[in-house]
């Protein structure tokens, strides 16, 4: 579930970054390094959700 969530909430994160992003390109032409931490944070936070709720490798 935790898994899940964290997964959710990874891309959510890249959504709105990615919002935010792409209206600094239409009106100042740069985006801000907030914009791109944010996509940055957010796949990092989607890919360890990704990675927690794989199965465990049989012993």
């Amino acid at each position: 579930m935790a898994a899940r969530d964290a997964t959710l909430f990874g891309i959510a994160l890249i959504l709105a970054a990615g919002f935010f992003m792409v209206n600094d390109l239409i009106q100042r032409g740069n985006p801000t390094s907030l914009s791109v931490y944010g996509v940055l944070g957010g796949l990092v936070v989607s890919f360890l959700g990704a990675v927690a709720g794989l199965p465990e490798e049989p012993s």
